[in-house]
Order: structure tokens, then C-alpha cells, then sequence
């Protein structure tokens, strides 16, 4: 997923255009947000390949993606086709054809459009909350499982231009945890939620590098219309 959050929600036939949802915090603010196909496509291309899903296959995967050639297609992340395919690497080969008319070769090529193209769908959802929410992002925070991948963490600095922050790793759990220490009292507001984890845990800062590029591969992009 990926959001904004704000006081109020701006009701506007843009949100609906853009499939964007509203959600309530505990705090009673609202997050706006679109749901992006994420690291479920490299569990996919594990699979497809049959290796373990372990920390040493996700470095092996990494190390494919880094040493492939940039920006070799362009894929619709959040295809349909790409939900549950019985081959991962089968439906990003058929969908790059499909979106972009370009034939990926080899695994590595898959790879790196997958992560490439998660990138890109971030960087069009922030461009889009910007219009609508009348914003300017300063920075990305991400959190959960996919924060350990640190190519793509890059890649979505890379394509927005901003720095990124990375953790907790434990998004879901660690929410849940502070949600209840509120409820309970323990922790009186968020500003005591928000030290309690930055003293808690270990965050990454990603730096944008290449940004020309990715502006330039980011409008290629764009024109093609799924």
C-alpha cells in the first residue's frame, strides 16, 4: 500500500477515478491510499524457480536484478494476470509483452522489471496524491517485510526522488503492540508512540540516486496505457 495521511478526507470524484481508499487511524486521522502489488511477485518468481524461500534465495534474487540491464520493459504490476499465475516468470514475460510489446529473455531481465515497476507504480500514486491532496511529499516511510529488499528500497527513492526511511520491519505486529499500550493508557499520545519506536528500532535511509534516468524511463512509462 501506499498513502498519505490527513486530517480530513477530500471528497472528490478523483478519488474514485484513481481507486484511491480512505482508512480511519486511532488517532482519527485518514490515510489515503492505493493498494500496489509489492514482493508478492518475487515470491512468485521463487516459486516459479523452486528455490527456498530464505534469506539466501532473496540475496541470490537481489544480486540477478542488480547485474540485469535498467529500465529492459515496462510491466502493470497490478494486472489481473499477475495476482495468482501458476508460473510467476511465465505472466511478467507475457505481461511485458502485452504492456510494453518488449520480450524479456532471461530471469534477471523478470526481476528487475518486477522491482522496476513496483518503483514506478509508487511514484505514480505519490504523483497522484500530490494533485489530489494538493501536497508536496518530502520523504517516503516504508515499513513491513518488503523494507529487508534493499534494491527496491532504492529503486522507489530512485524513481520519486525523495529519501526513503525503512522500518519497522514488523509493521503489522508493532502497530498492534503500541495501538494496545494506548488503549490501555500506558503510552498518553502519539507523540510518546512515535519516540517509543524510534528508540525501539533500527531505521535505513535511502538517498535518491540517478533521478534523470528514472524521470526519463518513468515518462516511456507512462505512455503505455494498460
Amino acid at each position: 500500500m501506499t498513502g498519505a495521511i490527513v486530517d480530513e478526507v477530500p471528497i472528490s470524484k478523483e478519488l474514485m477515478e484513481n481507486n484511491l481508499a480512505a482508512e480511519g487511524c486511532l488517532d482519527g486521522s485518514y490515510r489515503i491510499l492505493a493498494n500496489i502489488t509489492g514482493m508478492w511477485l518475487i515470491q512468485g518468481i521463487i516459486q516459479s524457480l523452486n528455490l527456498p524461500d530464505n534469506n539466501e534465495t532473496y540475496d541470490k534474487i537481489t544480486k540477478m536484478a542488480k547485474e540485469a540491464k535498467p529500465f529492459t520493459s515496462y510491466i502493470n504490476v497490478d494486472d489481473a494476470s499477475l495476482q495468482n499465475p501458476d508460473d510467476m516468470i511465465k505472466a511478467i514475460k507475457e505481461q511485458s509483452i502485452k504492456d510494453s510489446k518488449l520480450e524479456l529473455k532471461d530471469t534477471s531481465e523478470v526481476i528487475r522489471t518486477a522491482l522496476e515497476g513496483i518503483a514506478f507504480r509508487v511514484n505514480e500514486t505519490k504523483e497522484k496524491l500530490e494533485k489530489i491532496l494538493k501536497i508536496n511529499f518530502k520523504r517516503v516511510h516504508a515499513v513491513g517485510g518488503g523494507t529487508r529488499n534493499k534494491l527496491l528500497c532504492q529503486f522507489i527513492s530512485d524513481a520519486t526522488g525523495l529519501e526513503v526511511i525503512t522500518g519497522p520491519v514488523e509493521g503489522t505486529a508493532v502497530g498492534n503492540l503500541v495501538s494496545q499500550l494506548y488503549a490501555l493508557g500506558t503510552l498518553k499520545n502519539f507523540e510518546e508512540i512515535r519516540d517509543l519506536i524510534k528508540r525501539s528500532f533500527q531505521f535505513q535511509t535511502y538517498e535518491p540516486e540517478n533521478t534523470e534516468l528514472w524521470k526519463e524511463a518513468f515518462m516511456k512509462f507512462k505512455r503505455f496505457e494498460y
